[in-house]
């Protein structure tokens, strides 16, 4: 992409004196930060002020080491009955048993993510301080997941249908702010103005940022549209649309508001604004580009929905294109973001997915 990056990236954390050597959370791609670990740019057993001897499960020598324990033992339980769950297939006690695991999960993330952020308070003061963007998501997959569950007597868990749909993409907006809310800008970790990273000065420049973003999310649909078509016949599957079927009036706008602009500002907020800076401060922006994209690829393998006649092999081949036709736009978004901040990625997110919006309003017009 062309253009030069927004003043003042992360405006709160300053910036290096010119000549003097680059700082941690300033580091340029392959300039990874040392924290005394060999060069991983993770901190030492020390410097996260846990235990010298490396093990994981001690707690000598941890600042709030109850919410250490708390943490890996709510998880723990939380983990072992979702798998006992998935593995003991239909029964009556069934939701009573997930609602539990989940708040297990809920409790024990944000435990751990409290632990994180008390022993992180001695790290470099350019460093990230918060909670891993890992446990974060596991808190906000917790929660969404909860209120699913409160939500399954409405009868709205087709998310092939308009109401299933939205019911989709405002639960996990909520559950992604909520998230980022109590564990990362309220313990300190990071601000909103930090994450954003918009351009200083006029809002003509941000403008100009979103605009450019836009022109990127609208230029690879064909590529990737085509690459999905080509990957589908080579793994033998049928591409799937994330959409349910576009309809006019009420329904058929609010489908477009959560797909257009709902969907893009909760996932830009947690995956770029959040994970990519927080990755970033410690690891650099190449190390925080790859990782932000993995994740932001993984997730949306969760979108993936297998028919009753699906055999593993078909579903893996579900799986892998899901990943491999959104890993593309995942990088592209977290290049957007580096280089015009927020309001880049935004515009090339929005406009990705209203372009996929347009085709297939076109493609439904056409087949009646």
């Amino acid at each position: 992409m062309s253009g030069e990056p927004p003043e003042e990236p992360f405006p709160e954390q300053g910036r290096a004196e010119p000549g003097s050597p680059p700082r941690d959370g300033a580091a340029e791609a392959g300039q990874v930060p040392q924290l005394g670990d060999g060069g991983s740019g993770l901190p030492t057993a020390v410097e996260r002020g846990g235990s010298t001897g490396g093990d994981v499960f001690a707690i000598e020598g941890r600042p709030a080491a109850g919410l250490y324990v708390v943490g890996w033992l709510l998880g723990g339980f939380g983990v072992a009955l979702l798998v006992l769950l998935l593995l003991a297939g239909s029964g009556s006690g069934r939701p009573l048993l997930a609602a539990i695991a989940l708040g297990c999960l809920l409790l024990g993330s944000a435990a751990a993510a409290g632990y994180q952020v008390v022993a992180r308070r001695t790290r470099p003061a350019e460093a990230y301080h918060g909670p891993a963007p890992l446990l974060v998501l596991l808190f906000a997959f917790a929660l969404a997941n909860l209120i699913g569950l409160a939500l399954l007597p409405l009868g709205l868990e087709d998310l092939q249908t308009a109401p299933g749909f939205l019911l989709g993409v405002l639960v996990p907006f909520g559950s992604y702010l909520a998230a980022l809310t109590l564990l990362v800008v309220r313990t300190g970790a990071l601000s909103w103005r930090t994450m954003a990273r918009l351009r200083p000065g006029p809002s003509a420049g941000r403008v100009v940022d979103f605009l450019v973003g836009a022109v990127a999310g609208l230029a690879i649909i064909v590529p990737v549209a085509l690459a999905a078509a080509l990957l589908a016949a080579l793994l033998q599957v049928e591409p799937e649309s994330q959409l349910p079927e576009l309809s006019g009036g009420p329904l058929g706008l609010a489908i477009v508001v959560g797909a257009v602009i709902i969907a893009p500002v909760g996932e830009e907020l947690f995956f770029r604004a959040f994970a990519y800076s927080a990755w970033r401060a410690d690891l650099g922006p190449a190390s925080a580009l790859r990782r932000s994209a993995l994740l932001f690829a993984l997730v949306h393998i969760l979108n993936v929905q297998a028919a009753a006649n699906d055999d593993l092999g078909r579903i893996g081949a579900r799986v892998l294109l899901q990943f491999l036709v959104i890993l593309p736009a995942a990088v592209l978004l977290g290049v957007l973001y580096e280089r015009r901040g927020l309001a880049g990625s935004l515009g090339t997110h929005m406009a990705y997915n209203g372009g996929l919006v347009a085709l297939a309003a076109l493609a439904a017009s056409t087949a009646t």
